[in-house]
């Protein structure tokens, strides 16, 4: 409008009511009544006025968040746990189950690869996919994918079905774990995630320490098909979740931040989460082939006290980490983690394994809670979703590094420089954590 004309343009409508979720167009227009009255008759003024997504984008707001439905925190609660269950179900299964059909130890060692491989590529397309279709949608995609491929197991045992189907399968689990994380984080009080995050882990790790012996169990006591049904009934929890929490839309007005500046942060806590999650990988690979001069016992105890340790130290430590900050206690943490993995080396001993094994639990769990609170804090700003895609990434990538790397150290160097030689990384990635303080929490950060 020139500058002559006799009508004077209000000034701009408050930021909030347009971002507001009551705004309506009438709303503006009733606001600019003498302007509007005036720009009636000019049409494509009036096209401009009527075309509400031009407004909103005139007032650049992050739009407001949705109220959770009632139970939601609960239902992405069961969520994981379904989905978590479902994974561990047929861990130890399918490669026994590709053993049964004839393919051989490489062939029952490609269905779990193919597993991880899918999910670990899937990980970091979810907060783009759930940009697109919202969290309901995408979660209610990677349960489908987690679940249906189940039932589709009893219809062959043949080797290209069952990587085909295990490679659905991590597509789905790969959602699963992005958005379990992000969902609980986005349900919980930003002070309070050590003890909402601590609660997600110890369901997962509950759904770990079922999941896993029950599938073997299954299978031994009632065949395949049983156990295969389970995997899919459980993947129903996910479902649920997908109806119940979605606190995330489509098309969502979050300012778009550079990928480079959103990852930097997560760069030397990740670093530290793949370093404790390759002693994890080489824990659950190798210590139960290096204790065969113990009872036959040893192994399958001191790996389930790992797991209980683990569990109980995700749920209790989250209220001390939002006390004192994450950084705080994965110093003590990580000390913890590499005394435990040196009581591996007394082979002979059963109760220093055991007791080693509980001290390594007991400390990783407390850095999977830290650097996993941690890795939201530094990514919130850019989307939960973000850190959560790292921490997974972190966690895959270590457990694989461990058992691939771990391999090779053991045949050319022994159990002992194994596991001394995990100690002295983990140690080594205890430097990273004083590097300044974590803004808004005590103690230091990266």
């Amino acid at each position: 409008m020139s500058s002559g004309s006799r009508y004077r343009v209000p000034p701009p409508l408050p930021p909030q009511q347009c971002v507001t979720g009551s705004f309506r167009l009438t709303d503006a227009l009733s606001a600019w009544t003498p302007f509007a009255r005036h720009l009636i008759s000019d049409r494509f003024a009036l096209w401009f006025l009527t075309t509400e997504e031009q407004i909103l984008k005139t007032y650049p707001a992050p739009a407001p968040r949705t109220a959770a439905p009632r139970w939601a925190l609960p239902a992405a609660l069961l969520g994981a746990f379904g989905g978590f269950t479902s994974f561990y179900l047929l861990l130890s299964v399918v490669p026994e189950y590709a053993l049964h059909g004839g393919a051989g130890p490489s062939g029952a060692g490609l269905t779990t690869g193919a597993l991880m491989a899918t999910t670990v590529a899937v990980q970091p397309l979810v907060p783009r996919l759930q940009r697109a279709w919202g969290r309901s949608a995408t979660l209610a995609l990677g349960g489908v994918l987690l679940g249906l491929p189940c039932l589709a197991l009893n219809l062959s045992d043949t080797l290209p079905a069952l990587l085909a189907l295990s490679l659905l399968r991590g597509c789905g689990f790969g959602v699963v774990v992005v958005i379990g994380v992000a969902a609980v984080a986005d349900l919980t009080p930003t002070s309070q995630w050590g003890r909402g995050l601590g609660l997600y882990g110890a369901v997962v790790g509950t759904a770990g320490i079922i999941g896993s012996p029950l599938g073997l169990w299954m299978v031994h006591r009632s065949g395949y098909s049983l156990v295969f049904i389970a995997g899919a009934v459980a993947a129903v929890g996910v479902l649920v979740a997908a109806i119940r929490t979605a606190p995330v839309h489509p098309a969502s007005a979050r300012t778009h931040i550079r990928l480079r500046s959103a990852v930097r942060p997560l760069a030397l806590p990740f670093l530290i989460e793949a370093a404790s999650t390759t002693a994890y990988g080489v824990v659950f690979t190798f210590l139960p082939s290096t204790l065969e001069s113990s009872p036959d016992w040893t192994a399958p105890v001191a790996l389930l006290v790992v797991q209980a340790t683990c569990t109980v130290t995700r749920l209790f430590s989250g209220g001390l980490i939002d006390r004192l900050g994450g950084p705080t206690l994965l110093v003590p943490a990580i000390a913890m983690t590499a005394a435990g993995m040196c009581g591996s080396v007394f082979r002979h001993d059963p109760l220093v394994v055991i007791a080693g094994a509980a001290l390594f639990g007991a400390g990783f769990g407390v850095i999977q809670n830290a650097t996993l609170v941690v890795m939201l804090r530094a990514s919130q700003h850019a989307g939960v979703e973000i850190g959560s895609v790292a921490w997974n990434l972190a966690f895959d990538a270590g457990t694989g590094v461990g058992a691939v790397a771990g391999g090779l150290v053991l045949g050319a160097a022994g159990h002992a420089s194994l596991f001394l030689g995990t100690a002295a990384l983990l140690a080594v990635s205890a430097t990273a954590v004083r590097r300044g303080k974590e803004p808004g929490t005590p103690g230091p950060d990266f």
